[in-house]
């Protein structure tokens, strides 16, 4: 991590807090899950796009060619993502259970993140 992006982490670590903060009190919202939110909105969203940017050149953040858009898009996709899952867990599952379906595919999100590291798969 570089040290100038530093406060994008502690800023997306408040933008999970906040969010948290403004969830159902019955979905139990706490604020670690905040802090976890936000450390994984950090993640996602440099993750792969600093991977995708060749070596030779400089990573701006800002500015043409910046590395923001993309990170942006992938933070909200996250965010999009989480709270559509946590709706659907605390407000539907009453109806339906869908915990098998949840854990199988944060166990294939997990199988595929960790046995297909930086897209070359494992034989």
């Amino acid at each position: 991590m570089r040290p100038s992006w530093i406060p994008i982490l502690v800023g997306l670590i408040a933008v999970g807090c906040g969010m948290f903060a403004v969830l159902p009190v019955r979905w139990s919202p706490d604020i670690s899950h905040g802090i976890l939110a936000g450390m994984v909105m950090y993640f996602v969203g440099f993750t792969r796009t600093v991977a995708l940017v060749p070596a030779g050149e400089g990573i701006r953040l800002l500015g043409s060619g910046g590395l923001l858009p993309g990170v942006l898009y992938r933070v909200f996709g996250f965010l999009l993502i989480l709270v559509a899952l946590a709706y659907v867990y605390f407000e539907r599952r009453l109806f339906f259970d869908i915990t098998w379906p949840v854990l199988i595919l944060a166990a294939w999100s997990l199988a595929d993140s960790i046995l297909n590291s930086r897209g070359k798969s494992k034989r």
